[in-house]
C-alpha cells in the first residue's frame, strides 16, 4: 500500500499517502489523529494506525487542521462507526459540516485544467474522492489552550486557507503541525520546501500570508505540513523560506515563475557562488555565455548573459538593483524587443544548508507577441526547474573556487 509512516519526533508519526499526509500523536495506548486524509486513503489511515501497533479503537479523538476534503476524509467513519470525537476550531464549524463550503470551485480548477500538473492532480484527486466527502452530521469545537487529547496539542488559530485553519502545537514534543498555513511539496507546484499552498486554494490569500507570522515565534524543532515531507527546522525558518518563496502578489498582468533548491552551503558561500554570474553556465545548460563587470557586487553593476531558448539566441543585459549578501539580490534582464525580467534570488539559512527562492517576473505583451512572451516563459521555467536539480551538487562541487 502506497503509504509511509514515519516518526518524526518522540511519539509522532506522519502518514503520507500520495498527495497528502495525516499525523498520529501517541501517548500511552491512546491516539490523537490529526486530520484523515481523502475518503479514498481510508485504508491507508487504518494501515497508519496499524503500522505503529494500533487501530481504530486506539484513537481517542480526531482533530481537523481544516475541513478540505483531503483532511476531512475518514472524519465523519471515526466520528459515527469507530464512535470518536471530532474536533474543529468553532469558525471551520460550517465547512465542516458543509454549511458553507470554503474550497477551490470546479469552475477555477477547469480553467487550469491544461496544465499537465493541474491535469494528473485532479485526476488523482477524482479518483481518491471516489467515496463520496462525508461532511460531519456533528461536530465539537475549540477556541483556545490545550486540549485535553493525547499529546494536548494547542490549537493556534491561522486563517486565510479556510476560516477556521488551524496549526497544532505540540510543544512538550518540539513540534509543530502546520496542517495547510504551508506545505513543503505539491503535484501543482514547482519546487519542494515551505511555501504557501497556491493562491487559488486560498479562502484567502493575503491572510494566509498574515497568519504565518503567528507561527514563527514557536519553538520547536519539526514542522510537519499537511502536503509533503516534514521540515526540520524551527518555525522560524519555515515560515521565513515560505514568505520567499510565495511573494505577495503581483501587480495585474504579471506573469511569474517560480524555482528553488537547497544548497548544502552555509549561506554566505551559497550566496557568493549563485550570485556570480560567471558560474551560471554550469548549473544552466541553454547559457552558452556569462560575462560580468568587476562592480556587480555594487549596486547598479552590470553583466551581460547569452543563452539559446526556443531556438534563438537571447542576448541580456543585466542590472542588478539590490544588492544584500547573503540574504538576496535582484537584478532586472532586459532584451530588446521583449518585456523586462525582474529576478530575485533569496537566500534563507537552514539546519543543513541553505534554501535558495527565485522568482522570475514579466509583464507579457497582447496579441499573438504575448503568445511568444508565455511560451518563453514555460521554456525558462523548464530551464530553472533543470537548472535547480544541478545546483545542489554543483555548488558544493565548485564552493571555494574561482568562478569559470
Amino acid at each position: 500500500m502506497d503509504i509511509d509512516v514515519v516518526e518524526v519526533a518522540s511519539g509522532v508519526w506522519q502518514a503520507r499517502s500520495t498527495h497528502v499526509s495525516w499525523v498520529l500523536v501517541v501517548e500511552g495506548d491512546e491516539v490523537t489523529l490529526v486530520d484523515t486524509g481523502y475518503p479514498g486513503d481510508r485504508d491507508r489511515v487504518i494501515a497508519s494506525l496499524s503500522q505503529i501497533g494500533r487501530s481504530p479503537a486506539d484513537v481517542a479523538a480526531v482533530v481537523l487542521t481544516h475541513a478540505h476534503p483531503d483532511h476531512l476524509g475518514s472524519a465523519e467513519y471515526f466520528r459515527t462507526t469507530v464512535g470518536k470525537p471530532v474536533l474543529v476550531h468553532e469558525l471551520e464549524v460550517d465547512n465542516a459540516t458543509g454549511a458553507r463550503i470554503e474550497q477551490v470551485s470546479i469552475p477555477t480548477l477547469l480553467k487550469m485544467v491544461w496544465r499537465p500538473d493541474v491535469f494528473v492532480w485532479a485526476m488523482d484527486v477524482i479518483r481518491l474522492k471516489a467515496a463520496k466527502v462525508e461532511r460531519l452530521g456533528s461536530v465539537q469545537t475549540f477556541q483556545v489552550g490545550a486540549l485535553d487529547i493525547p499529546g494536548r496539542p494547542v490549537p493556534v488559530h491561522t486563517p486565510g486557507h479556510t476560516s477556521g485553519h488551524c496549526a497544532m502545537h505540540l510543544p512538550e514534543r518540539g513540534v509543530l503541525l502546520a496542517g495547510d498555513a504551508l506545505m513543503t511539496e505539491h503535484a501543482v507546484a514547482h519546487t519542494t520546501g515551505p511555501q504557501l499552498l497556491p493562491g487559488f486554494f486560498n479562502h484567502d490569500n493575503a491572510q494566509a500570508r498574515e497568519s504565518l507570522d503567528l507561527l514563527a515565534e514557536l519553538p520547536a524543532d519539526v514542522v510537519v505540513p499537511g502536503h509533503g515531507p516534514v521540515f526540520r527546522g524551527t518555525p522560524a525558518l519555515a515560515v521565513q523560506a515560505a514568505l520567499a518563496a510565495s511573494p505577495a502578489p503581483s501587480a495585474p498582468g504579471t506573469e511569474r515563475i517560480s524555482y528553488g533548491a537547497v544548497v548544502p552551503l552555509p549561506p554566505t558561500e551559497a550566496f557568493a557562488f549563485v550570485s556570480d554570474p560567471g558560474n551560471w553556465h554550469l548549473f544552466f545548460d541553454s547559457v552558452r555565455s556569462a560575462e560580468a563587470d568587476a562592480d556587480w557586487g555594487d549596486v547598479g553593476g552590470h553583466a551581460r548573459m547569452t543563452n539559446a531558448m526556443l531556438g534563438r539566441t537571447i542576448e541580456s543585459e543585466l542590472e542588478l538593483t539590490v544588492w544584500d549578501p547573503p540574504r538576496e539580490f535582484r537584478y532586472t534582464a532586459r532584451q530588446p524587443g521583449r518585456p523586462d525580467l525582474d529576478n530575485r534570488r533569496v537566500f534563507v539559512p537552514l539546519p543543513d544548508g541553505t534554501r535558495l527562492q527565485g522568482t522570475t517576473e514579466s509583464q507579457p505583451r497582447g496579441g499573438l507577441a504575448g503568445l511568444t512572451d508565455q511560451m518563453l516563459g514555460q521554456a525558462l521555467q523548464r530551464m530553472y526547474d533543470k537548472a535547480m536539480a544541478k545546483l545542489p551538487q554543483v555548488a558544493t562541487g565548485h564552493s571555494g573556487r574561482p568562478s569559470q
